[in-house]
């Protein structure tokens, strides 16, 4: 690795697998390279972030910032940031200043969308991904953003088309699976939920969350034996990831297989 974007990439596959420290460490090194990257050191604040690490994750970012102000990414990660403590306005600020540098990135416009969604005021999302629609309406971030907005604004029923949409859009997407096999489900439309959650799982493999999505809706309907066989599946694929391994043990326990479980927290605990 020599340029900051290797370094940058492989900090993401580490995150990916749910291995920040790794992350952080790549990204360090890739500081001695390139100093003054802003990218790295908006890399090193996800890395930061994963760790628990807020205070570091915002030095991080505004390290970014103050090296590229020009430069959106580092706003959106800071939009995120504050996010994930409920700092509202300081997070609405910090994405609108995003959309303003770069208002044809799709994320900007669907983290405020989202961040107004979860205040509960979906009249203001609307707007926000309407424009976003309008720039790229082949956007399956943004058509499921829409499907968020119907979901809390009507329900599931009148979102699912929209999380079909975006599977159409972007068949690789694979949160517009986890959307649309978790309309599904609650809409009681089992069979189908449970195609949505593995066709995510084929398009994006080492992704972990619609393995577990799969794995939680065939707990609820009783099939523990093929619950367990996919959340063992995704600890084979993504043997870091925490969540994976917690779900694992939580049906291990339910099971009655309490030795495996109390394995599976060890594995989670680590050394």
């Amino acid at each position: 690795v020599s340029a900051p974007d290797g370094y940058v990439g492989l900090s993401l596959l580490y995150l990916a697998t749910d291995q920040p420290d790794k992350a952080y460490q790549v990204l360090d090194d890739g500081l001695k390279v390139a100093p003054g990257s802003a990218l790295i050191y908006d890399a090193k604040g996800d890395a930061a972030l994963k760790r628990g690490d807020f205070a570091q994750a915002v030095k991080d970012y505004e390290q970014a910032v103050a090296l590229q102000p020009t430069l959106f990414v580092p706003y959106l990660s800071l939009g995120n940031a504050y996010l994930s403590r409920a700092q509202w306005d300081k997070s609405e600020a910090a994405y609108k200043t995003a959309i303003q540098i770069a208002p044809l990135v799709m994320g900007t416009h669907v983290s405020l969308a989202n961040l107004y969604l979860l205040r509960g005021q979906a009249d203001l999302a609307l707007p926000v991904i309407e424009k976003a629609l309008d720039y790229n309406p082949r956007s399956a971030e943004a058509w499921v953003a829409l499907g968020d907005y119907h979901t809390q604004a009507t329900g599931f029923a009148a979102a699912q088309p929209d999380y079909i949409k975006a599977i159409a859009m972007e068949p690789t997407y694979a949160p517009a699976y986890t959307a649309a096999g978790d309309g599904y489900r609650f809409l009681g439309v089992h069979n189908k939920a449970d195609e949505e959650y593995r066709r995510g799982m084929e398009m994006a493999p080492i992704i972990p969350q619609n393995y577990l999505s799969l794995g939680g809706h065939l707990l609820d309907r009783g099939r523990m034996a093929e619950a367990l066989e996919v959340y063992t599946q995704v600890t084979n694929v993504v043997p870091t990831a925490g969540s994976a391994w917690h779900d694992l043990g939580a049906a291990e326990a339910v099971a009655g297989h309490f030795d495996a479980a109390v394995d599976h927290a060890d594995f989670l605990a680590g050394p």
